[in-house]
């Protein structure tokens, strides 16, 4: 596992095709939500398993990071 896993919003759909599809999606939740000011945040699964959207409270205490 990369220790920076945000590099699926930059792959090529040429090589990569359903990593590249899920880093579009992951690319327009982020356009959303800033020319929303932050006030609509999509899920950009719908309701698949990777992204854990809405975030359900409380957060995690513990840093679970790769170090």
């Amino acid at each position: 596992m990369p220790k920076d896993p945000h590099a699926f919003l930059f792959f090529n759909p040429a090589f990569f095709p359903a990593v590249a599809d899920i880093g579009a999606g992951a690319q327009q939740q982020i356009a959303v939500f800033l020319a929303s000011d932050g006030e609509t945040i999509i899920d950009p699964d719908g309701a698949g398993p990777l992204f854990e959207v809405p975030i359900v409270l409380p957060l995690p205490e513990e840093l679970n990071f790769i170090p």
